[in-house]
């Protein structure tokens, strides 16, 4: 009996050391297991962070890609209209795009030229400066005018000459507006014109002549963009070399 019980005791000592085995192993496992879901979400976490960082990185650099092609087609759309502005038809002549009654002539000029052109008499001084030029030009104007038309130029028909600066060269201009009137011998309809005329000095007696000659009404938009245009290229126009000197490279 005493060997019985001591069997029975045994075998309830080893139920007990099997289930403490048992719950250490589950206990081990558990904490394995634990370990390991900590470490996947702390890789999941990292994964998302890096997604994050990697769509962060790509949303930037699409938003400056995006800004650098905005820019750039803003700076071809500004390139484009001012090439568009004005369209060339041979040296020193072009018109308005949007209005072929807008043209521009210019180009360099001896002044003793534009003084023989003139219907001086004999009497008449040289003018000197390029201020008298142009008070010689009115009255040669004035003087064709009559002649053709029977009628005198009203003196609101001219504006200057005054000075003007335009790309900062110095300029003298002279106005002439013609308003639209009917030709008396042939009751022929002539319409409005007007036109706009400068000159630079280059020294000694060379000049650069720029005239805008437009039929009909000119409106604002129209003068803000030839004065653009003369705003930019006057400096060119004032370092350009003399009339002959040209016509010498040219031979």
């Amino acid at each position: 009996a005493a060997e019985t019980e001591a069997d029975a005791e045994d075998v309830e000592a080893n139920d007990e050391a099997d289930t403490e085995d048992t719950e250490a192993d589950e206990t081990e496992a558990g904490a394995e297991d634990t370990e390991a879901d900590t470490a996947e979400t702390e890789a999941d976490a990292e994964d998302v962070e890096a997604n994050d960082e990697a769509d962060t990185e790509d949303t930037e650099a699409a938003d400056t890609e995006t800004d650098t092609d905005a820019g750039a087609a803003a700076d071809t759309a500004t390139e484009t209209a001012a090439t568009q502005t004005w369209t060339e038809v041979g040296p020193g002549q072009m018109y308005y795009t949007a209005n072929i009654n807008v043209v521009v002539v210019h180009g360099p000029v001896k002044k003793d030229e534009i003084v023989a052109s003139l219907a001086l008499a004999a009497t008449d001084d040289v003018p000197s400066t390029l201020e008298e030029l142009f008070d010689a030009m009115k009255a040669d104007l004035e003087a064709r005018y009559e002649a053709a038309l029977g009628e005198t130029i009203a003196p609101e028909a001219f504006t200057g000459p005054t000075s003007v600066m335009y790309g900062g060269v110095p300029m003298i201009e002279l106005d002439v507006t013609f308003e639209a009137s009917v030709d008396a011998s042939t009751g022929q309809e002539i319409p409005m014109q007007m036109s706009r005329q400068f000159l630079i000095d280059l020294g000694e007696d060379n000049l650069y002549f720029v005239q805008l000659i437009a039929q009909g009404e000119v409106d604002a938009t129209t003068q803000a963009d030839f004065e653009a245009w003369l705003d930019e290229n006057a400096p060119v126009f004032a370092a350009t070399e003399p009339a002959d000197a040209a016509s010498e490279t040219d031979e």
